[in-house]
């Protein structure tokens, strides 16, 4: 029997628990005989179960322990609080630094491209000072990128016209025209055109200028630094690589003269941008038949487009007829760029010969042929191969004439024709239809 000395209450609000109580007298201890047996009518204390005796001071026993360890548990919960507390001020911390290397990282992406801005700056007007020759325009703004912008960057950099502000370079070029640099024209359906450069502006006679990439040395060939360089350059996947059929003129010539007075001979031209010049021409000189849309009167212009006709000055012919003579008239090129590198090829796209042959035995060698006519070194293909099929690889050279020059082969040690094809894709660029691989047979059993 006892008296609790706290309430129920306080515990609750001070986090603690048990029940601290005061113990007056125990069950069957002399008091009790004493006092409440008699009073009471309790049976004397030889009939009080030991049993439940013990229980109860037990049960007294454990609740003041209870009440013992409670600021034990206090100071434990503090303790959490505590570090609770430090848990979150570290998290908001971490969060304060996260967020200063974002601010830290914007600004930096923001200073490089203010710096790229400046590069194709400059890679722009050197183009212009050294590169660009008036008499060559007009021709595609990809072309005049890769044949003058490119090359005529700062030696051992970088142009990514995509990490500038402008992003394209059909937006820089209407940038370039507004300051009247050059003057750039894109036709309804084809690429833009640059049709004009303005090399004798100020502002790029007063432009000083440096040793752009593309420099070579006193007896005209690349140094060591340059051909690493335009190795690694060869060696980067298809980015930067277009494969590109064009036209010029040639025989018609003088329809184009009479469409575009500023045309030239060398001038290059898409299918749709040909076509296009040709439907103009009829229009302007009325040349559709009166009441037969579909058909058009020759003129002495149109003579060499419909030659393959047998057709003479004032004969009616139908345009799809007409379009198809005037498209076999022109005269077919394949532009290859790659980075800085531009080829003009005549006719159409050349494939890479992808050739197993066997070598002694059942032994086996891949050849390769014709990575030149793409912009690829053999020698940084081999070095790539190398490393894609952990082979040996060599370049040889293979005669092919006394008037042809010496054509380079790659050769691969083992039988990896389709693989070579893939690889040549994947790493290089070269769709796959330009691509002719002519398999090994297997040497039949006896």
């Amino acid at each position: 029997v006892g008296t609790a000395k706290l309430s129920s209450g306080r515990l609750m609000r001070d986090g603690l628990h048990g029940k601290l109580v005061e113990i007056h007298q125990v069950l069957g201890d002399h008091l009790f005989e004493a006092h409440l047996q008699p009073a009471l009518g309790l049976p004397p204390r030889a009939e009080v179960c030991e049993e439940e005796t013990d229980e109860l001071r037990d049960v007294l026993e454990e609740a003041n322990k209870e009440v013992s360890t409670a600021p034990e548990d206090a100071e434990a919960a503090e303790e959490e609080s505590a570090a609770a507390a430090e848990a979150a001020a570290e998290e908001e911390q971490a969060k304060e630094a996260a967020k200063a290397k974002d601010i830290a990282e914007a600004v930096q992406r923001q200073e490089a491209k203010v710096s790229m801005d400046d590069l194709l700056r400059m890679s722009f007007m050197q183009a212009l000072r050294v590169s660009v020759d008036p008499e060559e325009l007009p021709m595609p703004a990809s072309s005049f990128y890769s044949m003058h912008v490119l090359p005529s960057r700062p030696r051992d950099t970088i142009l990514d016209i995509k990490k500038t502000s402008w992003k394209k370079l059909t937006k820089f070029l209407k940038q370039m025209e507004k300051e009247k640099f050059v003057t750039t024209k894109t036709p309804p359906k084809g690429d833009m055109q640059v049709y004009s450069a303005n090399t004798q502006h100020p502002k790029v006679l007063a432009f000083d200028v440096y040793k752009r990439m593309a420099a070579t040395n006193q007896t005209g060939t690349a140094t060591k630094e340059e051909t690493e360089e335009s190795e690694r350059e060869q060696e980067q996947s298809e980015k930067g690589f277009s494969l590109t059929t064009v036209y010029q003129a040639g025989k018609i010539f003088d329809l184009f003269k009479a469409v575009r007075p500023e045309a030239a001979r060398a001038d290059l031209y898409s299918a749709k941008e040909a076509a296009a010049l040709l439907w103009k021409y009829v229009d302007e000189q009325g040349l559709t038949v009166e009441g037969r849309k579909q058909c058009v009167s020759v003129s002495d212009l149109l003579l060499p487009a419909v030659r393959s006709l047998q057709l003479k000055a004032g004969d009616e012919c139908e345009k799809k007829a007409l379009a198809r003579a005037f498209a076999d008239t022109l005269t077919k090129f394949t532009l290859v760029c790659r980075d800085g590198s531009t080829q003009l090829h005549k006719g159409a796209p050349q494939p890479v010969a992808v050739k197993e042959e066997r070598r002694g035995g059942n032994k086996y060698v891949t050849g390769v042929q014709g990575l030149e006519y793409y912009t690829v070194k053999p020698e940084a293909a081999a070095k790539k191969l190398r490393a894609v099929f952990a082979a040996s690889t060599t370049v040889n050279e293979v005669p092919m004439g006394k008037s042809k020059p010496a054509r380079s082969e790659v050769i691969i040690q083992g039988k990896v024709g389709a693989r070579t094809a893939d690889a040549l894709e994947e790493h290089f660029g070269i769709p796959k239809q330009h691509i002719s691989v002519a398999l090994g047979k297997a040497k039949p059993s006896k």
